[in-house]
């Protein structure tokens, strides 16, 4: 056996163990850019059974970051495996900071039977569910569900996430959060539950919801989206492309509050942002950013119609002033 796949069995053993440190991803990415080598490193992977340690779990995602970044950077360079090619692609053509294999946990607890799949601020995931629905899971979001039945279909959600329900006539489809739930039979819409905003919203793309929230209810149609927030339900017409724009990597604020554009620029980045300002009035910003664009780039952007002043107090955190 040579020495490089000797090395990369090494590499691959403390990767698959959690035990992986920091200088060593760079190693192991760079081995990977030989064909040989990523088939047979995605072989072990897909046979690998998760742990379900925190470790093992970090290290899984700080790969999948370090490999997005350096294909974009060296895509016209790079000869992969079919498969490698295949996962590049994903992320490079949809623009996701994560593929399906870069989920940052899907558990199943044996005991109850309860799933939990989750994804960590900076990433986002598209998985199917039992039942062939299909769902992008926004960053920072948890989609939890036990086994669905012949006459239901259950499952609990906070943060954000778009769904493309598989009609069943038989066993129609919820999607619960704190405080409401969506019922729906076949339909594709989008829900945004992040705890931090104390408000839900429900966009309908197609087909046809039932909200109910405090013993309230409402029933939407193509194009509406729903505010619930304490017991008010208020409907009203949606920007479905600004709703479905985190889906296609990228934001399109409208008349955002700037408390929300940091929340959601934090949980899009990776970022702690801290602001402060001296201003009584409220704050709103309107604007559209991609993926390509580093965090600084949309902050410069931002200066432009909000005065502000930013500077990094540690790896992942900013400070943010208010002009």
């Amino acid at each position: 056996m040579d020495h490089k796949r000797q090395h990369l069995e090494q590499l691959a053993t403390r990767y698959l163990n959690g035990k992986l440190e920091e200088g060593e991803y760079g190693q192991l990415l760079d081995l990977l850019q030989d064909s040989e080598n990523a088939s047979w490193f995605y072989s072990l992977k897909d046979n690998w059974q998760p742990t379900r340690e925190k470790r093992a779990s970090e290290n899984w995602e700080r790969l999948a970051r370090r490999i997005n970044t350096k294909s974009a950077k060296k895509k016209e360079h790079a000869v992969f495996a079919q498969a490698w090619m295949l996962r590049v692609a994903a992320i490079l053509i949809v623009g996701l900071l994560i593929a399906a294999a870069f989920l940052y946990r899907q558990s199943q607890d044996s005991l109850q039977g309860i799933t939990v799949i989750e994804t960590p601020r900076g990433e986002k995931s598209k998985i199917y569910l039992p039942d062939g629905t299909e769902v992008w899971l926004n960053a920072s979001s948890r989609l939890t569900y036990d086994p669905f039945s012949k006459n239901e279909r259950i499952v609990s959600l906070t943060g954000e996430a778009f769904f493309k329900v598989k009609r069943n006539e038989s066993a129609p489809f919820t999607v619960k959060t704190s405080g409401c739930e969506v019922e729906v039979l076949g339909t594709e819409f989008n829900v945004m539950a992040y705890g931090q905003l104390h408000r839900k919203e429900i966009t309908l793309f197609e087909g046809k919801v039932n909200v109910k929230a405090d013993g309230k209810s409402a029933v939407l149609q193509k194009g509406d989206k729903l505010l619930v927030t304490g017991n008010m339900l208020v409907k009203e017409k949606a920007n479905l492309d600004q709703t479905y724009g985190w889906v296609e990597n990228k934001f399109n604020f409208n008349k955002v509050p700037l408390e929300e554009l940091i929340l959601r620029l934090g949980n899009w980045y990776d970022v702690d942002i801290e602001y402060e300002s001296s201003r009584k009035e409220a704050i709103e910003f309107t604007g559209t950013f991609k993926n390509e664009e580093t965090i600084w780039q949309v902050l410069d952007a931002i200066n432009i119609y909000i005065p502000i002043q930013y500077e990094k107090t540690d790896t992942r955190k900013i400070r943010l002033m208010i002009k």
